[in-house]
């Protein structure tokens, strides 16, 4: 009994903590990324007088250019794929209930890096569906690297509901989500972990 509670906790611990640190770097990639991308051009338009030669020149480097070479640079990153394709929340949810679909790291990370990517010079992309899968990942690669850990299935849905509440500031929103969509099952065995990882990514 101690040493399931002694499990809980740490799984929360390290499931929380490791999601709310991660999920940060996600954000401020795409905050520092997009300052970069549009900042200059904003700065331009606000001008109360500016050179129209200026203006076609910002506007067909950060409208054409820019968008072209991360679109090609995105391009690359999806041919080191598992699968050559971008994965999200429904390859979360399969890996959960299939027992021969984990989670890969390595195609979490790169589909994470093409979403910053993507995000930051205006594709329409949102960031619900990274966090989510992202969060997954780092759940599934936890159970990997510690024997104590809980069940697979908890530890993917403790890294999903700790993405939600550190990237949305909801904790509860998180919780509700990894139970009600990814885990699909109600128990006490799963409600602690998930709650506790929840709440301390928060």
């Amino acid at each position: 009994m101690v040493g399931k509670i002694i499990s809980v906790i740490l799984t929360g611990l390290v499931v929380g903590s490791s999601v709310a640190v991660l999920v940060q770097i996600f954000l401020y990639s795409i905050n520092f990324l997009s300052n970069i991308f549009r900042t200059d051009f904003a700065d331009l338009v606000n001008q109360q007088h500016f050179s129209i030669n200026e203006l076609v020149i910002k506007i067909i480097f950060f409208f054409l250019i820019i968008p072209f070479f991360v679109g090609l640079l995105v391009g690359i990153i999806r041919n080191f794929t598992k699968g050559k394709r971008w994965h999200g929340p429904p390859d979360v949810i399969l890996s959960v209930h299939k027992d021969d679909e984990e989670l890969n790291v390595k195609s979490g990370f790169l589909t994470s890096i093409a979403s910053i990517l993507s995000i930051s010079c205006g594709s329409s992309v949102g960031q619900y569906g990274p966090l989510v899968h992202f969060g997954g990942t780092i759940g599934a690669e936890i159970k990997k690297l510690f024997s104590y850990a809980p069940d697979y299935k908890i530890l993917v849905s403790s890294g999903v509901a700790s993405a939600i509440s550190a990237g949305f500031g909801a904790p509860l929103a998180g919780l509700i989500y990894a139970r009600e969509v990814v885990l699909r099952h109600q128990s006490l065995a799963s409600f602690s972990p998930i709650l506790l990882s929840s709440i301390i990514s928060y």
